[in-house]
């Protein structure tokens, strides 16, 4: 607005700016309402006034959460789920049990769905879960196409058994087991469903 008057000396221009902030639940996002600028001015004698209202956007930060505290074992075997939970029970003292409702995902209009069985503590948490990672018609996690099931066990626990790697693999009926890094996942997230 200063070019203006310089350039022109019977435009005399008055800027008012107005804007309104309000706070948001947290003091961290201010939410922002409609920023109005209001010009007056004079040209020829005529007092001139004119009015734009700008939106201005509001950010939003996404706060992910941390990754969940899990170790995931990669199994490779040639048998149907039910015998592998048995030899897995029977080798580290489990009670690797069906679920109800299976794992099932949406795609292409069609479900898909994944055998789960899980190991329920005493506390009512599951601490242990064994995935089917191939379904009827894909598997549950395509970056990991040559793993077959999926041990997903807290972080926690396998730390207080150090050897469950070495058990597993001398369990009858698993080829090779191994670890996953959760983090290198892309859809490890379908694993904690």
């Amino acid at each position: 607005m200063d070019r203006i008057a310089r350039r022109s000396p019977r435009l005399r221009p008055f800027v008012v700016r107005v804007s309104e902030q309000i706070k948001g639940p947290s003091d961290e996002w201010p939410l922002t309402l409609p920023k109005r600028t209001t010009h007056v001015y004079t040209h020829r004698g005529v007092a001139h006034r004119s009015t734009f209202e700008a939106l201005h956007m509001v950010k939003y930060k996404l706060d992910l959460q941390p990754d969940p505290e899990v170790v995931v074992v990669g199994i490779s075997s040639h048998v149907k789920d039910h015998r592998l939970c048995w030899s897995i029970n029977r080798s580290l003292g489990l009670a690797l049990t069906r679920r109800r409702v299976p794992l099932s995902e949406d795609q292409g209009g069609r479900t898909l769905t994944y055998m789960a069985y899980d190991h329920v503590d005493q506390d009512g948490a599951a601490r242990y879960t064994l995935v089917n990672n191939h379904g009827a018609d894909g598997c549950l996690l395509k970056e990991q196409r040559q793993t077959d099931y999926f041990l997903v066990v807290d972080r926690e626990l396998a730390q207080q058994h150090p050897d469950l790697l070495d058990r597993l693999r001398a369990t009858d009926h698993i080829l090779t087991a191994f670890l996953l890094p959760y983090e290198g996942l892309k859809e490890g997230y379908k694993l904690l469903l």
